[in-house]
């Protein structure tokens, strides 16, 4: 008698094993019984994958394509809901391909023989209920769990440690200071990509040792885990049949208030201020137009509108370019009534107020200023800086000697996370002296020229778009723009 072997690991089979071992146990037992009873084994489909329909199966379809060609016998099985434990459907399919090539199925404790007994249609709806059941009470399970403030959602995000004896988590401080930099530097005004460079530049690598990417960020971010929050339910899967009749499975976002949201559940990494305030900043920054966002032109992002407070958009038409007509409407549906210019236009305004405040700097009465302080503070940013080029090439010596194989991986790992974790402290105090020399007894009226005439230099200079709209960000705190018939008038305030 021909038969084959089909292997897929099911829910009841123990979690501690991997599909290999599983697979592995079942095979035995399989062979065993086709030895005991003179089976001759042809083939053999080991399921890797998991899979409620058939569709999902690879394995399953060979199989099913071979039966279908009266291949085999029967297919040896360790019991039946191993073919199928779905849908009717599938069921249907399943039944139908045995029946039509007269092959059966083998199971340890008995022979299913289509043509003989209708028995098979009994199993298939009791295995399917039970299947929903069982699904159900993993759910039921999971949602009780996450309501105690359970960990309940797979591998802990970057700076926690699962802790099977609590159920919770607990933080990684070496991982940890890695996140704090990553929101202070959101707060700070970076964008996706700065923070990235940042990251892969400094030698900090991720949890798997590669290089990070824009979507880890923005995965971290909104992550209310930081916090302390024990968040589960966002989302549920439904079944739907593709244009091809195929019936597949895609995930719906669930709103909040349907979300099962348990606070101080775990130890927060972020305060819950700094985790708004990033909220607020990010969401500002949907609100800008994509290629604002992106610094495309030098003025993206900068120009508001003088009546309605709104940004203005810049387009590119073919006479150059233009600051397009403010398009807000208020609520009762009223436009406001800023109309647009050419952007040469607005260049010259802003020329014309930079020698305004040029003038006025100069004349203005010299401002006291600590020059001992500020000295002592410029010192310490030059002593930080030169650790920080150690610790750096420190990190590097630690990936060289790994790849030698002069240190094991556990020493390897441990060393350069220590090093990681004194990287980011000390790019911590390099940016607070950085602050400080900044807010020094305030800015001088000295320093406010200098800046204005780097400013002047790179516009000059013609560098490119992405940095010129950096410097008109770092340099301006408000420019608002009002037209009234052919006369243009900015009002622009320093930072």
């Amino acid at each position: 008698m021909d038969i084959c072997l089909y292997l897929r690991k099911s829910r009841a089979d123990s979690k501690e094993q991997s599909v290999e071992d599983v697979l592995a146990r079942h095979e035995r037992s399989l062979r065993e019984l086709a030895e005991r009873n003179g089976y001759r084994i042809v083939d053999v489909f080991r399921e890797v994958c998991s899979g409620e329909s058939i569709q999902s199966r690879e394995q399953m379809k060979a199989m099913l394509t071979n039966v279908q060609a009266k291949m085999y016998d029967g297919v040896l099985v360790t019991e039946q809901s191993r073919l199928t434990r779905g849908n009717m459907k599938d069921g249907g399919i399943v039944q139908e391909t045995f029946k039509d090539s007269n092959t059966k199925i083998i199971t340890l404790t008995k022979t299913i023989d289509f043509n003989e007994s209708n028995m098979y249609d009994f199993e298939h709806i009791i295995n399917a209920r039970e299947l929903e059941n069982t699904k159900r009470r993993l759910n039921d399970g999971v949602n009780r769990s996450a309501k105690l403030g359970y960990w309940v959602s797979g591998v802990p995000p970057i700076g926690y440690l699962y802790n099977s004896s609590t159920k919770g988590l607990e933080i990684v401080e070496s991982e940890a200071v890695i996140v704090r930099e990553i929101f202070a530097r959101v707060l700070a005004g970076q964008n996706y990509h700065e923070i990235v460079a940042w990251l892969n530049i400094g030698g900090i690598a991720t949890r798997k040792d590669g290089n990070w990417h824009v979507n880890q960020i923005k995965r971290i971010l909104p992550n209310e885990t930081y916090i302390g929050y024990a968040v589960h339910g966002r989302t549920r899967w439904e079944k739907f049949t593709d244009s091809n009749g195929e019936e597949k499975r895609r995930e719906i976002a669930l709103p909040r208030e349907q979300w099962t949201v348990v606070p101080d559940s775990f130890p927060a990494i972020i305060d819950k201020e700094t985790f708004d305030k990033v909220a607020t900043l990010l969401a500002a920054r949907k609100q800008l137009p994509k290629r604002s966002r992106e610094g495309r032109h030098p003025l993206s992002g900068v120009v508001s509108c003088a009546k309605c407070g709104h940004l203005h958009q810049i387009q590119k038409n073919s006479n150059g370019n233009l600051l397009k007509a403010c398009n807000y409407r208020s609520p009762e549906g009223v436009r406001c009534e800023n109309k647009g210019v050419s952007l040469s236009e607005v260049y010259k305004a802003i020329r014309a107020e930079l020698g305004k405040l040029q003038e006025t700097l100069v004349n203005a009465p010299k401002a006291t200023k600590s020059s001992g302080q500020r000295k002592s503070l410029e010192r310490q940013l030059q002593r930080k800086q030169s650790e920080l080029t150690k610790l750096t090439g420190a990190v590097q010596r630690i990936n060289d000697l790994y790849e030698l194989g002069d240190i094991a991986r556990l020493e390897y790992l441990e060393r350069k996370a220590k090093r990681q974790g004194e990287i980011v402290s000390k790019q911590r105090e390099i940016s607070e002296i950085q602050n400080s020399i900044r807010n020094t007894s305030g800015l001088t009226n000295e320093q406010r020229l200098e800046y204005i005439e780097e400013f002047c230099r790179q516009w000059t200079e013609e560098v490119n778009d992405n940095e010129l709209n950096r410097a008109f960000h770092k340099l301006f705190a408000k420019v608002e723009y009002l037209r009234e018939g052919e006369e243009v008038t900015l009002t622009i305030e320093l930072n």
